[in-house]
């Protein structure tokens, strides 16, 4: 729409017009004007929040206390994933946002065909990053990450994934073998190092420990690309602080194998991370069952005790991590694993991640998927996004005492869906008491309405007994 020199387009006449009015007024007021520029990125961000700032409530989340009954440890930190990844569809596509200072129209389309030209380096070269090949895509970025956190407003701690995989060979088993070919990534860490980017932590690889996704390199290859890694670093960092921690293997757990490479990178790892999608896939019919039944969730205890047993009874001094967890793969489960009744699963997961000293958390994903903590079109909070607020809580009970009744609307049409299960349930039945509190009389009688025929149904199935 920016037409040409003879005959320009809309957005360019529209702009134009904008910078006349502003040097016009300018004796009078003071106009500061700034381009944003919407980027994809293929990297990872993972923030870790000190403290989550209140949004308007329109999201049910009301009835979470048990974040307190899980004895959260004072070391347990909350962290959220930001996975940004660029489907071929165009789906689950993250933004984030750079703004720049323009004075006049040309700084305007500078900025946005900068903006294009990254666009289509990272279109075309999309391992690129990983592999350390484009220097300047890495800067871009970096530089991306950077400003998403400022965005958001909290301490952001950006860690990168590095490619586990160049350099070896995948074998028709799915095994790949072979020594990691560091040399790509070592000078990815120099490049970052060099242009003073702040990088918490560098993480090698994705999903190839145990069985692997696809592929897998063994336990004791891993081991030594680590320690390989660690040396990098260690060089690379001499003189520079803060220096980087160590982050691996981020895949699914096996206990043979994870116990393998925690005891051959007793000195090199500060990170032992694995993910976590134990409700199996988003298309599964059942995962509303499966969240509501607290044996099923018990389940990954296992893991948790397990990771703990090893982590203790080895040398090391790594902590563990949940480095992803999004409940169901493949994006989750629209009106599931982005509504009100996944943060069961959630909150169950926190409470079990704290009890075995897991020191943080990372969710999938802060924005994208159907298991965003923000929806992926609005940026609303979804209801995990209180859920893991220690204040979320109270200040939601409160907000549906006061909140406008279109606010009120919102947390009734979550609610209601579930309303029989919530009412049996030990925190559940706080947020039904606030309905027939506070909520209209339209929303009273709907509610009683439908426990009323949850009774009356259950009563006749223990007729037939």
């Amino acid at each position: 729409m920016e037409g040409t020199e003879q005959n320009r387009g809309v957005n360019y006449r529209t702009l134009e017009h904008l910078f006349n009015i502003a040097k016009e007024r300018s004796e009078t007021f003071t106009y500061n004007l700034s381009v944003s520029v919407l980027e994809i990125t293929m990297t990872k961000l993972e923030i870790c929040w000190q403290h989550l700032q209140h949004q308007k409530c329109k999201i049910a989340a009301a009835f979470f206390k048990c974040i307190h009954n899980k004895r959260l440890s004072q070391h347990f930190s909350f962290g959220i994933r930001l996975e940004i990844k660029q489907a071929s569809e165009g789906s689950h596509h993250v933004p984030g946002i750079v703004e720049a200072k323009v004075d006049n129209i040309k700084d305007v389309w500078s900025v946005l065909q900068a903006g294009s030209n990254a666009r289509a380096v990272g279109s075309n070269n999309v391992h690129a990053l990983y592999n350390g090949k484009s220097k300047e895509l890495g800067e871009w970025r970096v530089h991306q990450e950077q400003a998403l956190a400022c965005r958001f407003g909290r301490q952001a701690k950006i860690i990168f994934g590095l490619n586990a995989l160049y350099g070896r060979s995948i074998q028709s088993n799915g095994s790949a073998v072979g020594a990691w070919n560091y040399t790509n990534a070592e000078s990815l860490i120099r490049y970052t190092v060099g242009k003073n980017y702040t990088i918490h932590g560098w993480e090698l690889g994705n999903e190839l420990s145990g069985n692997g996704v696809g592929t897998r390199v063994v336990a004791d290859q891993y081991a030594l690309d680590i320690v390989a890694l660690q040396r990098i670093v260690q060089n690379i960092y001499k003189e520079v602080e803060p220096k980087p921690i160590i982050i691996a293997p981020g895949g699914f757990f096996d206990a043979n194998w994870f116990k393998e490479f925690l005891d051959k990178t007793s000195k090199s790892l500060d990170v032992v991370t694995h993910h976590i999608y134990n409700l199996g896939p988003g298309v599964d019919q059942h995962l509303v069952e499966k969240i509501l039944d607290p044996s099923y969730l018990d389940g990954e205890g296992n893991t948790f005790r397990s990771l703990h047993n090893i982590v203790r009874s080895s040398a090391t001094s790594a902590v563990a991590w949940v480095g992803e967890a999004g409940g169901a793969y493949n994006s989750g489960h629209n009106l599931v694993t982005n509504a009100f009744v996944f943060s069961f699963w959630y909150l169950d997961q926190l409470g079990m991640a704290s009890s075995y000293d897991t020191k943080t958390y990372c969710r999938q994903t802060f924005i994208g998927g159907n298991y965003g903590l923000l929806n992926t079109t609005t940026f609303e909070p979804n209801p995990d996004y209180y859920s893991v607020d220690q204040h979320g809580s109270r200040f939601i009970q409160q907000k549906l005492e006061y909140c406008s009744g279109e606010d009120k609307a919102s947390v009734f049409k979550e609610v209601l869906p579930h309303a029989s299960k919530l009412m049996t349930d030990v925190f559940g039945n706080y947020v039904i008491e606030k309905f027939f509190e506070h909520g209209s009389l339209e929303q009273r009688k709907e509610l009683a309405d439908q426990l009323a025929g949850s009774c009356t149904q259950s009563e006749r199935s223990s007729w037939r007994m």
